[in-house]
């Protein structure tokens, strides 16, 4: 068996982070995205959410919606996600 990857995904309205072996999701969690766009609650809640698996994985992959531009998160379509521009 191989080590599980750390996969992440930051949205508008979730960021839910998941403990994935090839096609098996071995464990999952999600928080509400942050509404502020600060990147300092984005870096802190994908960090709770990954800190019980960190000692499994080799590797993490991280997809994010939206531009992360100057200190904030920007959305690219403000009518798809929930965070406000600027």
């Amino acid at each position: 068996m191989s080590e599980p990857v750390l996969a992440i995904d930051i949205g508008g309205t979730k960021i839910l982070a998941a403990l994935v072996d090839g096609a098996e999701i071995l464990d999952r969690q999600r928080v509400p995205t942050p509404r502020s766009g600060a990147v300092d609650e984005l870096v802190r809640d994908v960090g709770e959410l990954a800190r019980p698996w960190l000692d499994r994985v080799a590797v993490v992959g991280v997809a994010a919606t939206g531009v992360f531009d100057d200190g904030g998160w920007h959305a690219l379509n403000e009518d798809v996600l929930a965070i406000p521009a600027g």
